[in-house]
Formats: C-alpha cells, sequence, structure tokens
C-alpha cells in the first residue's frame, strides 16, 4: 500500500507515519494511548467521588447548623423518670407512670390557662412542648438531639424521687434553675400528692398561665395577687407586660372599672410598644361608658398589632383582638355596614372564649338596624337562651331586635326579665349601674320609649358622670321630663366628652325638634350626620324636617344620603319617594316606592304604603 507523502517535521508525527501497524512503536504507542484513557477515566471518578463526598459533608454541616439552631431555640419541659424504690414499683407505680402523670396535669392546667397569649412568647417554661424523657442505650441521633439541647438550649428538666413513708407516699419534684418541694398523699391514691408536685412546678415554669388556671378555678379573687406579682416583679419585661394584661382584665372582669385602667396605663408605661395593653385599655374604657378614650385605644392597640408575629398573640387570639377592636369603633360612631362586616369576619374565626358565637348573634342587631328584618327574625330561635354562658347576650339581640321593630313594650319587658336574672350575679355591694353603666343607660332609654318616665329617671341616677351613654340618657330622661335646660346641660357634657362622636347631637336634635326649634335641630343632626357618616338616622331626621319645611331638593338630598348609608330600610325609600314626589319628580318617587315594596315591610310601612297609594290614584 503506498504512503501518504510525509508533510510534517514533528519527529513523533514522522514516526507514526512511518510505522507499520503491526510495528512494535505502533503496539507501543496503542498501549500507552489506553493506560491514559484509565488514567483519565479514573480522575473523573475520583473527581465525582471527592465531590460527593465535599456535598455530603456539606449537607451534614447545614443539617447540623440547623439542628443547633432549633436546640438553642429549644424550651421544652423534660420530665424525667422519676428515681422509685423496688416496692413501689411492684405496685405499678414506677418512675415512668409517675413522670406521664405529671405531664397529664400539665395538659390539664394548660387547657384550664384558656390565654390569647402566643406559645413562644413565654419567658420561663415550654413553648407548647413538654416531653417525657426516655433513656437510651448507645449513641443514636435521638441521643444527638438531646445532646444539642443540653449543651444549646433552654429545655428545664423535671426529675424527682418517690419513696414510702408509712403508709403515705411522698414525692420529691425538682427542677432545673428552680425551686423542689415534697409533698405526701396517701399510698392508696397518691393523686394529691402527683397534683401538688405538678402544680409547683408549673407555677415556676408559667406562672401567667398559671395564674389564670387559678382565676378559673379558685376564682379572680384569688388569682389577682399572682397576676400583680407577674406584673410588678416578673423576671422579664415580656412576664411583666402580660402580667399587666391579666391584671387589667380580671379587673375589668371584677366591674373595678378605674383599677383596670390605672393597670393598662402601667402596662403602656412599661412598654409603650405592646398593643396588646391598649386593648385592655380599651376594654375597660368601654365597659365604663368612657366610651372616646376607648375609641382612642383601640385605634392604638390597632396601629401596634399588624401582626401575629409583632402582637405576642396566638393567630387566633391576634384575629379576634382586631375584629373586636373594629367592632367597638363601629359601633361607637354607628358605622352599621362596617359593623356588620366586622361581625361577621369574627364569626367565623375559630372559637376563643366565646367570642366568635357572640359576634354571630350580635350580626343579628346589625342586620335589623340596616332593615334586613327577615333575616334576622329567622334566626332568633336558634339563640342559645338555654346555655347560661350565653342566655345574656341572647336575651340582648331579642331586646334591640324589639326596639329596631317598633315594639319597645316588648324589649322593655324582657330586659326587665334579664335583669332580674342578672342582679343574682352582680357582685355584693355593686348595682347593676356599676357594673354595667352602659346597660343601664339602654335600659333608661327603652323605659323612656315605652312612657316610663320616672323609672327610666331612676335607673340611670346612679350611673357613673363620665359615662358617656349615660350622660345622654340623663338628657333624654330631662327632655322626656320638659326640663330643658337640664336636658340641654346633660347633652352639652355629653358632646365635651365625646367630640368625636354622634349620639349626644342628634339627642339634642330630636329634643329641639319635639320643641319646634327645627333650624337648631337641623344643625345638631348636621353635626352628628359628620362624625357618623355610616349612620342613617341623623340625616332621615334631617330629611323628615326639610320635607315639613317644604324644603324638598334639600330633603330630597338628605334623604339620599340616608339610603346610601341604609339601602334596605323601606322607611327610608319611602321617605325618599315622598321627597321626590313632592319635589315634582313623580316617576321617580314611583320607581322609589316600587322597590321600597320588594324590601322587609313593618306594619308603618305596610300602612304607610296604602295611604301613598291612595295618594297616587288621586293623582292619575
Amino acid at each position: 500500500m503506498k504512503r501518504a507523502p510525509v508533510t510534517t517535521i514533528d519527529p513523533i508525527d514522522i514516526a507514526l507515519a512511518e510505522a507499520r501497524d503491526d510495528s512494535l512503536s505502533h503496539r507501543l504507542l496503542a498501549h500507552h494511548i489506553e493506560l491514559v484513557d484509565a488514567q483519565l477515566s479514573e480522575i473523573r471518578i475520583k473527581r465525582l467521588l471527592w465531590g460527593g463526598a465535599v456535598a455530603l459533608m456539606l449537607g451534614l454541616t447545614i443539617l447540623l447548623v440547623i439542628a443547633m439552631v432549633k436546640a438553642s431555640q429549644s424550651h421544652a419541659l423534660i420530665v424525667e423518670p422519676f428515681h422509685v424504690p423496688a416496692s413501689l414499683e411492684a405496685r405499678g407505680l414506677d418512675g415512668t407512670t409517675i413522670a406521664n402523670r405529671l405531664t397529664d396535669r400539665f395538659a390539664a392546667m394548660r387547657d384550664l390557662s384558656d390565654s390569647s397569649r402566643a406559645e413562644d412568647s413565654y419567658a420561663n417554661g415550654a413553648d407548647g412542648d413538654i416531653k417525657i424523657a426516655i433513656p437510651n442505650t448507645g449513641v443514636s441521633i435521638g441521643e444527638v438531639w438531646r445532646y444539642l439541647r443540653e449543651w444549646l438550649g433552654h429545655d428545664r428538666r423535671i426529675g424527682g424521687d418517690v419513696t414510702l413513708v408509712g403508709d403515705e407516699v411522698e414525692i420529691t419534684a425538682r427542677i432545673t434553675g428552680g425551686k423542689g418541694g415534697s409533698f405526701r398523699a396517701p399510698l392508696a391514691d397518691p393523686t394529691p400528692a402527683i397534683d401538688a408536685a405538678a402544680a409547683s412546678i408549673f407555677k415556676q415554669t408559667q406562672p401567667y398561665r398559671y395564674a389564670l388556671v387559678i382565676n378559673n378555678t379558685k376564682g379572680r379573687e384569688v388569682g389577682l395577687p399572682l397576676l400583680r406579682d407577674i406584673a410588678e416583679q416578673g423576671s422579664e419585661i415580656r412576664e411583666r407586660q402580660w402580667g399587666y394584661v391579666g391584671w387589667s382584665t380580671t379587673l375589668s372582669v371584677l366591674a373595678r372599672y378605674d383599677e383596670a385602667v390605672l393597670r393598662a396605663r402601667q402596662g403602656i408605661a412599661l412598654d409603650p410598644a405592646f398593643g396588646k395593653i391598649y386593648a385592655n385599655l380599651g376594654d375597660a374604657y368601654l365597659n365604663s361608658g368612657r366610651i372616646e378614650p376607648m375609641i382612642l385605644a383601640s385605634r392604638e392597640s390597632l396601629e401596634r398589632v399588624r401582626t401575629p408575629e409583632q402582637s405576642q398573640l396566638s393567630a387566633i387570639g391576634f384575629g379576634h383582638m382586631r375584629d373586636s377592636s373594629n367592632v367597638y369603633i363601629d359601633e361607637a360612631i354607628r358605622d352599621d355596614e362596617d359593623l356588620l362586616a366586622a361581625l361577621q369576619h369574627q364569626g367565623t374565626l375559630p372559637e376563643y372564649n366565646g367570642n366568635a358565637r357572640t359576634a354571630r348573634m350580635s350580626t343579628l342587631i346589625a342586620l335589623a338596624r340596616l332593615g334586613e328584618f327577615r333575616r334576622a327574625a329567622a334566626s332568633l330561635p336558634l339563640l342559645p337562651f338555654s346555655d347560661p354562658a350565653f342566655a345574656a347576650q341572647a336575651s340582648g339581640v331579642v331586646v334591640e331586635f324589639a326596639a329596631e321593630t317598633g315594639r319597645t313594650g316588648k324589649a322593655v319587658a324582657m330586659m326587665d326579665r334579664a335583669l332580674t336574672a342578672a342582679a343574682k350575679q352582680i357582685p355584693k355591694g355593686m348595682a347593676l349601674a356599676d357594673v354595667v353603666p352602659t346597660v343601664a343607660a339602654r335600659y333608661a332609654e327603652l323605659l323612656i320609649a315605652s312612657g316610663r318616665t320616672a323609672d327610666a329617671a331612676k335607673a340611670i341616677g346612679p350611673t357613673r358622670l363620665d359615662c358617656y351613654p349615660c350622660l345622654v340618657a340623663r338628657g333624654e330622661v330631662a327632655a322626656a321630663q320638659r326640663d330643658l335646660p337640664a336636658a340641654t346641660r346633660w347633652f352639652v357634657e355629653a358632646a365635651r366628652q365625646g367630640p368625636s362622636l354622634p349620639q349626644a347631637d342628634y339627642q339634642w336634635g330630636r329634643m329641639l325638634a319635639a320643641n319646634h326649634d327645627r333650624p337648631a335641630a337641623l344643625a345638631h343632626f348636621a353635626i352628628a350626620a359628620k362624625r357618623a357618616p355610616g349612620w342613617y338616622e341623623p340625616p332621615y331626621a334631617s330629611g323628615r324636617i326639610l320635607m315639613a319645611m317644604n324644603r324638598f331638593a334639600d330633603a330630597r338630598a338628605a334623604l339620599e344620603q340616608t339610603h346610601a348609608a341604609a339601602p334596605k330600610r323601606a322607611d327610608v325609600m319611602l321617605a325618599l319617594g315622598r321627597a321626590q314626589w313632592l319635589g315634582g319628580d313623580r316617576a321617580k318617587a314611583k320607581a322609589t316606592w316600587a322597590a321600597a315594596r320588594k324590601l322587609d315591610l313593618l306594619e308603618p310601612e305596610l300602612a304607610w304604603l296604602k295611604v301613598i297609594d291612595a295618594a297616587v290614584k288621586r293623582a292619575s
């Protein structure tokens, strides 16, 4: 075979070109190439192995770092098996059994301490983690995890001894960083000693929860000193914050509202950024009828509590706190549409302390105010009248529904029965006006509407003079007694104490209208409407006065504002149609009246429609 000419001067290339396929040099070169390929393969495999090893080490390092971080954040209670003599173990009372029963008691006490506080906000105790320590032999992942928690974490370990003393057992419980204690009980039933040991440990590890347990089992007067001690002497500022929360809440429940305000303000002074304490302050103001400062406190809580993380509240507690604050504000300024939305939202939340159920009941009042009587009436029979925890709220809903539908006599009769029942639960030395002054004010208003002015004066007399609804009711009572100067003084004082609230000016305007001072009445209705643009009643009252003054265009404008605030109220639409009719827009009036017929009509509206039908027939 003829070889190709050599065109290179590289000696290796020349040798290759000159070598025959079966020459020794060719075979050596081929073998060398095979060796090089093998070495390259070996290098690639080593690189892969080294890469895998590095990735594995990196992964293990990351896992170890994560485990170390989680271990450093651990605040669990670790209950170790107690040391028990063999004689007791033979009776079935071994160390693991004692540990299990202690853990059961811890869980029961936590259930009794129903709180909106977030688990991770507790400074001294468990973060929701209570464990039984089970000894292992050898080295395992579980043992490594335990060593990390012991080294880096904040777990508190509980252990102790059980000894036989005559016919009694003595349980000695110890906790790291705390005080131990010994408790005795009969050998036949060691439960009291176990319970006492659990209570002692629970008090040390979770003092706030323990105080709530005492509140719920032994009475709030007994729990109050514990909460005071936490607020004033707590181990950390966070514990002290919650001490003030519990202290002020308990005082409010005991109707000691001025003290509750003082303690809430002390909590705010401790940490002005802590939003929950503003909600407590708002509760104390609301319960005592100080509505203007309640609004300010509630808005502060909403401003400072925007996420569950910054609130120190559980997700459920966070939702209820925000919805309750919005409900209080909307009720105060009578923004009925927003009130209904807030109540409906709160009613969908998981239950906490009865708040969701109460919200669902209160939606019936909001619906009735907005004219949706049939929707509200359909749910009245479903109210929990037989449940002692909710019977008072259920009665209150029916009272307001009766008042909204014009059956004032029935409203008063039901309120009489409810207050008689409630009198048995009022603390000794207190009266209705002390415990629920706002209820006393509402009762007085209903008594006036039913013609029982003397009883209304008696009901409102003992109420506090910084209670805004009480001042307004005092003015209404004086107006009903025809003491207009006294009524004016009460309305002036109420307006001074509640500069952003509409009720005083609204009732003041009603008094002036009843006494034929229409311009002054319109001025006060205008003030009320400006302060509460979502409340239909002030512009409704203005519209009716303006029609009586033959100012039909102005009346129509006022009633259109009314309709915007309460589009499903038939009485509003009938009045708007009348203003349109008298103003010359009869086609529009007929359309408005036709729309009103599709709404929920009460007896007065049905009677009014007959008059309208007769007027339309005569005009045609």
